[in-house]
């Protein structure tokens, strides 16, 4: 017998008690989400976003040009959390707090788990969030830093695709990309888990139901805006990657960063051994805060050297 069943939580900011971190965000125009509009049920719509630490200070530092905003989308396996969660602000904060960024926005993006809320309606909401970045906060795209956890970090590779195939709907590409144990492969064979060792918490039953709600019926698993594991390719951007050797992921993701590799695709991966699934959000939870500010040290690093290289290459001179 299979059973199915629904969650219902109180979300604790809203529009009103939360000004200076909440903020709405009107979809774009048409135009931005060329090749996502083919499902009449699933359209561009309003939503909304958290600024860390604040939308006062977001706008303090939108004209210095060295300064960093990630947007950052959460995780929960397309059918869990929001960016209002406290859970889901653990891991922003600390890009704060340690300095990799000077504000990250926090997009709420369509759950797969509600009514007419498959694939495409993820990456709109990405989009909106993208292009609000840039037209109306006028962030520099090099000011821009993709950055996404889990699910999240699924979304973040999407978003980027969309922008490198379609650069006719004059969205510039963002500084790079930071990946937290990304979900890549949610065809069944990507989500069966053969943990013998029983060292991570996610479960087939969660990662099943995110993935059949966000393939749209009729839709290949295997696709590359589905499954972007099976699909390497070369990243116009430097890619920075976090994975834990005891998580259900590990084999998917070392393997899709030496496929980006062999692509050409600049990639870092910083592997942190014994670590479970997505740290970046449980670190707080688990005890793992240490592991988590290293990792986030390393991400930290990792901009600063392609910053680095990329003013040499501007000077002239080679290292």
């Amino acid at each position: 017998m299979q059973f199915c069943g629904a969650v219902r939580y109180r979300l604790p900011l809203n529009i009103e008690t939360a000004k200076d971190v909440l903020v709405e965000i009107e979809p774009a125009d048409s135009a931005v989400y060329k090749n996502l509009l083919s499902n009449p049920d699933i359209q561009p719509t309003v939503t909304d976003a958290v600024w860390l630490p604040s939308i006062t200070h977001a706008e303090s530092i939108s004209k210095t040009p060295d300064s960093r905003v990630v947007l950052h989308f959460h995780g929960g396996a397309y059918v869990l959390n929001s960016p209002r969660d406290d859970s889901m602000q653990y891991g922003p904060k600390k890009l704060c707090e340690m300095q990799l960024a000077d504000a990250v926005l926090c997009p709420t993006y369509r759950l797969s788990s509600g009514p007419r809320s498959s694939y495409p309606a993820q990456l709109q909401d990405a989009i909106t969030a993208y292009d609000y970045l840039i037209k109306n906060r006028k962030n520099s795209p090099s000011q821009i830093i993709l950055s996404g956890d889990s699910a999240g970090a699924h979304l973040a590779i999407l978003l980027l695709r969309h922008l490198m195939v379609n650069p006719e709907l004059g969205l510039p590409l963002p500084r790079a990309l930071l990946l937290y144990s990304p979900w890549l492969d949610l065809t069944p064979e990507g989500i069966r888990i053969n943990d013998k060792n029983e060292r991570d918490y996610l479960t087939e039953e969660c990662l099943g139901w995110g993935a059949t709600t966000f393939t749209p019926v009729g839709v290949s698993p295997t696709e590359e805006f589905i499954s972007p594991g099976l699909h390497s390719f070369k990243s116009p951007v430097p890619v920075w990657v976090q994975a834990g050797a005891a998580e259900v992921f590990y084999p998917a993701i070392t393997r899709w960063v030496e496929e980006m590799r062999k692509a050409g695709s600049t990639i870092d991966l910083h592997d942190m051994k014994d670590m479970p699934h997505n740290i970046f959000v449980v670190g707080g939870a688990f005890a793992l805060d240490d592991e988590v500010s290293r990792a986030i040290k390393a991400a930290k690093m990792f901009l600063e050297t392609i910053n680095l290289n990329s003013a040499v290459e501007k000077s002239g001179c080679r290292l």
